[in-house]
């Protein structure tokens, strides 16, 4: 069973809310907001975290974060890069979705 806090909640809404709906680096259109998913779900050493979407960068690059830290980065081409060699670790996001480690709030 996955857990969000109070607090967890509120800053995802605050990140989602915060967010423009296009990123765009260089003329060329970054990924839509609307295709990310607003938190990953990952695993390491038999802790579960959540990041939830914060930022995607001019470059394309969306950065998910707990409320103390950059938890994941996603490149503009899908690849998770998580940094801490976790089970969300050089996969992709339909990977990741594929495994239920995405989550949508509803709108």
């Amino acid at each position: 069973m996955i857990y969000i806090s109070k607090l967890g909640s509120l800053f995802a809404v605050l990140a989602v809310s915060s967010l423009g709906l296009t990123s765009v680096a260089n003329g060329q259109e970054g990924p839509k907001i609307g295709d990310l998913p607003q938190a990953l779900i990952c695993d390491k050493a038999g802790i579960t975290v959540v990041g939830y979407l914060a930022k995607v960068d001019a470059e394309g690059t969306a950065f998910y974060m707990t409320p103390n830290d950059i938890f994941v980065t996603v490149s503009s081409s899908g690849r998770v890069d998580n940094r801490s060699d976790g089970s969300c670790s050089d996969k992709t996001l339909a990977e990741l979705r594929a495994n239920g480690q995405t989550r949508e709030f509803a709108k």
